[in-house]
């Protein structure tokens, strides 16, 4: 007898092969992948056929069940998940049966990399973007050799698909961008390719493990990265339903500047420059995390229902306007502030003719919004959950009074900046006059003891210089630079850059790490550190000299970040890290 092991295909099971789903159907035992497969393939099988779950068994238990099935002469399949010859485990297998002296053959099936392909409707080799795919995975507790790690496959910047690695994601970013992928390459994780339940997470590789982390991904799940994708967040889609609102989007477009893209229903007039769909929800569900802005040309009720189950939050979220399909009125519906609507909204009506229409109660009244200046002078709000307080504030008419710390270095700066939009700030000396307001917004670094409701609006104005051991983690590095900011009163949200040696620029923490926090990261050669440790006198470490061939790296790379001379926090040591904080000489520029 003969033992088949077939591919099961991703997950839906029309994707099994013809060939597959007839051997499965004449089958007399069936030992399958667990809940790799789908259960509904399993409906194939006759009647009277013994169905086995290999998930708890082990190898010997398996090739056991083969052999005395075999031995009973009856038809074995051995079904896998995807494609076998894929991290299916069957080489094993194959070496077992060879020893018995059992017959077997390998039944191809549909892997799980092509059915993300198939989800992502993406090519993944597209001329003059890429003509190769690297499938693959992290190293964990299966090491990998050394020349295929993933950072040594990543400078070859072509598409990847990264198997069995959801679940560290923050170590497959830091090991794609030190490899030679740039921090905004597109990067999308498919779960459950083809399963009823699928679903898709666009990002780039800044900001795809936040959004991973946050839907509770970490398993069962396909990383995609790659130009292959389209570049990111980098455009307007502009999607009608109807002709005359597939015209108004054509002739709109034609009077902007923007990168953008037209969508039609099939069918409708869209014109040739019109990529069309089929439905509207499945591509929705597909472009949502793909562009800065989103501008519908059809009915408000439609376009809620349709972006309901992709609505994140509010610094997340794109720019979603509406305009109907006369052109008489764009409106802007989601992230008017911090996501831009209500200025998409502004553009896209002067350039259609219509009437822009902003409901945000802080433009209708006027008000000086806290996360318009945020966004638009570039600072941290913190803490974020309470902005919706403060505007309420605004919008009731309470006294919210705008101050400033006026110990911040450059802080007219800010002043200046602050003026343009029309608000005036008041030294932050004048906090402990309560009774003068009833909420507070302080454009601040430090740590500031507040009685009154308010938030915080962060400036860059700190640069953290950090040494560390090989192998640290980026969570070990973030809390002690918390901890380190805590240390001298400041925020870790006014961290505006992260420094360390150039020996480190591999280091897959410390990648991982900047890229959660969203800051800039420099390194420094041995040449530029001992330069600064001998122009301030530094003192040194001999273990450190022995290990990078320089005493201190901290005090050094912070100092240079920072184009300064003023050390916030020295040299501070934390379990395989040291951390040192400068002040940032111009933070405008941080």
């Amino acid at each position: 007898m003969t033992v088949r092991f077939i591919g099961a295909g991703p997950g839906d099971p029309e994707l099994i092969t013809v060939k597959g789903q007839r051997l499965l159907a004449a089958a007399d035992t069936i030992i399958y992948a667990g809940s790799l497969v789908n259960p509904a393939l399993l409906a194939f099988a006759k009647q009277d056929a013994v169905i086995m779950n290999s998930a708890a068994m082990t190898l010997d238990e398996v090739i056991d069940a083969i052999a005395q099935a075999t031995a009973a002469g009856r038809e074995v399949v051995r079904l896998h998940t995807g494609d076998p010859s894929i991290y299916g485990a069957i080489k094993e297998q194959m070496d077992a049966l060879d020893a018995r002296g059992i017959s077997y053959e390998v039944v191809p099936g549909v892997s799980s990399f092509l059915a993300a392909a198939a989800a992502l409707r993406c090519e993944y080799t597209l001329p003059e973007v890429t003509q190769t795919i690297i499938v693959t995975r992290l190293e964990g507790r299966t090491p990998v050799p050394e020349r295929e790690k993933l950072a040594a496959l990543a400078s070859h910047r072509a598409t990847m698909c990264i198997f069995l690695s959801v679940h560290m994601l923050d170590n497959v970013v830091g090991e794609l961008i030190a490899g030679g992928y740039p921090a905004d390459t597109p990067i999308a994780v498919v779960q459950k390719a083809s399963w009823p339940d699928q679903k898709i997470y666009h990002g780039t590789l800044a900001t795809i493990a936040g959004t991973v982390q946050e839907a509770g991904v970490d398993r069962t799940a396909m990383i995609v990265v790659g130009n292959c994708l389209g570049g990111g967040k980098m455009k307007t889609a502009f999607i009608s339903v109807t002709d005359n609102g597939a015209r108004l989007a054509a002739d709109t477009a034609a009077n902007l500047t923007c990168k953008l893209d037209l969508y039609a229903k099939a069918g409708r007039e869209g014109g040739t420059e019109a990529t069309t769909y089929e439905s509207l929800s499945e591509l929705v569900a597909e472009i949502y995390q793909k562009y800065n802005g989103l501008v519908f040309i059809m009915a408000t009720g439609i376009v809620v229902r349709v972006i309901a189950p992709h609505i994140r939050d509010k610094r997340y979220d794109p720019a979603v306007v509406v305009m109907d399909e006369g052109g008489r009125h764009a409106i802007s519906l989601l992230a008017g502030h911090l996501g831009g609507a209500n200025e998409l909204t502004h553009v896209v009506a002067k350039a259609a003719g219509a009437a822009p229409v902003i409901t945000t109660a802080t433009d209708i009244q006027q008000k000086p919004a806290p996360d318009v200046l945020a966004a638009r002078i570039g600072l941290e709000i913190e803490p974020f959950d309470q902005l919706k307080r403060i505007n309420a504030a605004l919008v009731a008419g309470k006294r919210v009074v705008f101050f400033i710390d006026c110990s911040l270095p450059n802080y007219e700066h800010y002043v200046n900046l602050a003026a343009e939009q029309c608000i005036m700030l008041v030294t932050a000396d004048d906090l402990v006059h309560t009774d003068r307001y009833d909420a507070a917004v302080v454009i601040s670094d430090k740590e500031l003891y507040m009685v009154k409701p308010h938030i915080f609006l962060r400036p860059a104005t700190m640069a953290v210089g950090v040494g560390c051991r090989r192998g640290v983690s980026s969570a070990e590095l973030f809390t002690a630079i918390t901890d380190a900011c805590r240390k001298i009163g400041r925020s870790v949200k006014s961290v505006g850059s992260v420094a360390t040696t150039a020996v480190k620029d591999d280091e897959i923490g410390l990648l991982a790490m900047v890229e959660q926090m969203a800051v800039p990261f420099k390194t420094y050669s041995n040449e530029q550190l001992l330069h600064c440790i001998e122009k301030f006198g530094l003192e040194t470490s001999a273990f450190v000299e022995e290990q990078i061939g320089v005493g201190n790296v901290c005090e050094a790379s912070a100092l240079l970040a920072a184009g300064t001379d003023k050390l916030l926090l020295g040299k501070t040591i934390y379990d395989k890290i040291s951390v040192a904080i400068a002040e940032v000489k111009s933070p405008s520029l941080a």
